[in-house]
């Protein structure tokens, strides 16, 4: 009971995936302050070969990985594969297909809604 009760966090974090030992973490389950955000889940390969997953989205979804800082699927829903390499981590946001994707000064934003902080503008450059 002391430090125990925090354990149940992790439940409303962490889910299986069909593929065994590569799990789907919530990254946004425990942030309850968070600004708008679009959801969140972190997947991590930690095979030496690469694996294949079954998603679920909560709707269909452009998925912008925030590791490798692109868009890496468009269109996807429910039920349709995502193949993570050996040892890679993903980090996918679902994005709605028709929200409109542009960079402003806070980062990469679509529909209003900052999908990438990392993506600002150089100091010097035009942000729109």
């Amino acid at each position: 009971l002391y430090m125990g009760n925090h354990v149940g966090f992790l439940g409303g974090m962490v889910a299986a995936t069909d593929a065994p030992g590569i799990l789907r973490w919530d990254c946004l389950a425990t942030d309850w302050f968070h600004p708008p955000a679009y959801p969140t889940h972190l997947y991590y390969n930690p095979y030496a070969a690469p694996r294949t997953i079954r998603l679920e989205l909560a709707r269909p979804a452009d998925l912008y990985d925030l590791v490798a800082g692109k868009f890496v699927v468009r269109h996807a829903k429910s039920g349709d594969r995502f193949t993570l390499g050996a040892g890679q981590a993903a980090v996918l946001v679902q994005v709605p297909p028709d929200a409109q994707v542009q960079l402003r000064r806070n980062g990469l934003v679509a529909g209003d809604v900052v999908i990438d902080y990392q993506r600002l503008p150089k100091p010097g450059s035009a942000s729109q």
